[in-house]
């Protein structure tokens, strides 16, 4: 009995034990606990940095922590991804539950950028408290927004690990200092050492520190690249293909569209491969490379340079440009096309065909300020004489929809049904109108190319748009004659028609079925409904048989005389005439009562959203180890 009771009072006082943990904020454990990666000091919840940048950043995370045995963290969140909580709270429980900081007091440093309210926050534990003063950490916090616009999400986590470093090795050396002078530790010292270096740009610096640091350098490199006199040099290649990616014949035929170019636009544009980039980021790369080989044109060295890194652990590609011109028209937006469209191609691996395509949008780039628009949109704006040109292709795939049987059976349709109506019947894809409206591309489109019969120029079209991760949109427009008959109706159902097969990715189906519709349009003016339509109009009309009927057979009851009941039969018998026979009971009519109920039909041909023009990292202002100024933009893939 003496044991079962002490039993009783043992399990009782470990409960009493418990409960105050099974009470106690699980915050951390809900928010953080999945995700838990004790090795990772950087976590981006907003998916504002690359893998390349996450990898740079780890490694100078971990650079701190073997350098001063002290850890240090980075995270980009936003408050709006956690329940109510504040700021100090939430980042005592991340930094708990990624079980970070160093020795027994898990010393460290968490920097904690929210983007939701574009603040930034250090916070210090274990015996990181109080080594830096106060006013030292809301100095570095007031230093991190700046580099957002040169360096994008990467400057300020960059920055911050840069700043503590100095901070913190300049408050070691005053405490070590045999005098006790603590002031060479202080702020006001710091910065003077920092201003006295002549550039407060940190990442600068550490891009520079790193360059100088190198001991695997290419071939191409200066000894001292700081001091480094740039200068043209017009013989040197414009594809240097270490990567091994092109054939010759590929090389080739690149390094002849380049010197084209090069007479056209007076600026450079310049490929290189490699499978390393020596201990470099990616866009210092692609800026050594361009200032240090005698690349780009006049006294600004006005041009562009793809690299291409093919190291297994840190494959991507960076946009470099350089000058005034250059840089100015490589807006975000711009940059976003640009590497939008080349993605595809090198995760397809196919890496000739996605570089000539480089070449080629960035030429429109310089032309028409789009990746997009070809260079007779330009042209087209200005003003010219219509002219007929009865040899144009009717069918223009800009956009690669088609394969060219597909292309050239459409062609001679099209011919066919022109040829029958005295009407011009074209067909064009494009990636996108640009920063034009999708008619205005149309009509430019058909203006310039000489297409339309007779004075009028009659003839009707049909555009598609499509670009990677979008949803293709379509337009149709119509000129001379052919507008009387293409009415707002007959356009819409033209689309309502094509748009399945078009939404579907079967294009050429899509443009199949309109020039059918086309024709029938030309023929008799009108455009067959589908279907479907039919089939609603046959179930609408039974419908509203049955309806009129329900009421003509009411309207016809309430008119019929009905005799007044007698409480006694017996006035309505001839005496001595009754006879009882059996009856039955008959039913004088039925109803039965149907709704029907449409789905409402998805009008929107929009262009739809897609893959994102934000997988890029992008630098509006940064400087290679030459100290030039360029603007770039990259992806990993």
């Amino acid at each position: 009995m003496n044991r079962l009771k002490y039993s009783f009072l043992a399990a009782l006082l470990i409960a009493s034990l418990a409960l105050p943990i099974a009470a106690a904020p699980q915050s951390a454990v809900r928010a953080f606990a999945a995700e838990t990666n004790d090795d990772a000091r950087v976590t981006d919840e907003t998916g504002s940095l690359s893998e390349a940048e996450k990898t740079e950043l780890e490694s100078s995370c971990q650079k701190f922590r073997d350098k001063y045995d002290m850890d240090v963290a980075l995270w980009i969140m936003r408050t709006g991804d956690h329940d109510d909580e504040s700021e100090d709270s939430l980042a005592i429980d991340f930094y708990d539950a990624h079980h970070y900081g160093t020795g027994r007091t898990n010393s460290g440093y968490l920097v904690v950028w929210d983007r939701d309210k574009e603040d930034y926050q250090i916070h210090t534990f274990g015996d990181a408290n109080g080594l830096l003063p106060e006013d030292s950490i809301t100095w570095i916090e007031e230093q991190l927004p700046k580099y957002y616009d040169d360096y994008g999400a990467f400057g300020p986590m960059y920055a911050s690990v840069g700043y503590l470093d100095k901070f913190v090795e300049k408050a070691i050396e005053g405490y070590a200092n045999a005098d006790g002078d603590a002031k060479a530790g202080s702020t006001e010292a710091v910065m003077e050492e920092i201003a006295s270096q002549g550039d407060t740009d940190v990442i600068a610096q550490e891009d520079e520190a790193q360059t100088q640091e190198m001991t695997n350098k290419p071939a191409w490199y200066p000894e001292d690249p700081e001091h480094f006199t740039k200068f043209h040099d017009e013989k040197a290649p414009r594809v240097v293909d270490k990567a091994d990616l092109y054939t010759p014949e590929e090389e080739a035929a690149m390094e002849s569209r380049l010197a084209e170019i090069r007479q056209e636009l007076q600026a450079d544009i310049v490929v290189c491969t490699d499978t390393s980039s020596y201990g470099l980021d990616h866009r210092i790369y692609a800026a050594d490379f361009y200032d240090f080989n005698g690349y780009g044109i006049g006294d600004d060295y006005e041009g562009v340079i793809l690299f291409i890194c093919m190291d297994p652990d840190d494959r991507g590609w960076w946009t470099c440009c350089t000058g005034p011109r250059s840089r100015g028209m490589y807006t975000e937006e711009i940059a976003n096309q640009v590497d939008d469209i080349l993605y595809d191609y090198l995760v397809a691996g196919e890496y000739y065909e996605g570089t000539a395509d480089w070449i080629e949008n960035m030429r429109n780039v310089y032309i028409t300020g789009s990746p997009y628009l070809p260079d007779w949109a330009v042209a087209a704006m200005d003003a010219f004489e219509n002219y007929h040109d009865p040899d144009a292709p009717r069918v223009v795939d800009y956009a690669g929809l088609l394969t060219e049987s597909e292309r050239a059976s459409l062609e001679a349709k099209a011919h066919e049904i022109a040829a029958k109506y005295d009407t011009d019947v074209v067909i064009c894809t494009a990636r996108s109108s640009g920063y034009l409206s999708r008619e205005e591309f149309a009509d430019l489109f058909y203006d310039y190319n000489g297409y339309g019969f007779g004075d009028n120029y009659d003839g009707i079209q049909y555009t598609i748009f499509k670009r990677s991760g979008y949803r293709a949109y379509a337009v149709v427009t119509a000129y001379g004659s052919a507008q009387k008959k293409l009415t707002d109706t007959m356009q819409n159902r033209l689309l309502d028609r094509c748009d399945s097969n078009l939404s579907d990715g079967y294009y050429y189906n899509a443009a199949d079925r309109w020039l059918d519709l086309t024709d029938h349009l030309l023929r008799t003016g009108r455009v067959p409904r589908g279907s479907g339509y039919w089939f609603f109009m046959t179930i609408l009309e039974l419908l509203v048989g049955v309806i009129f009927a329900v009421f003509s057979l009411a309207k016809a009851s309430s008119k019929m005389d009905t005799p007044k009941i007698a409480e006694n039969a017996d006035n309505y018998l001839v005496p001595g005439t009754l006879n009882i026979r059996r009856v039955a009971d008959r039913f004088i009519n039925s109803v039965t009562d149907r709704m029907y109920s449409p789905l409402p039909k998805d009008d929107d041909r929009g262009g739809g959203g897609g893959s994102s023009s934000g997988g890029s990292s992008y630098s509006s202002s940064y400087h290679g180890s030459s100290g030039t100024t360029h603007t770039g933009s990259g992806r990993r893939f």
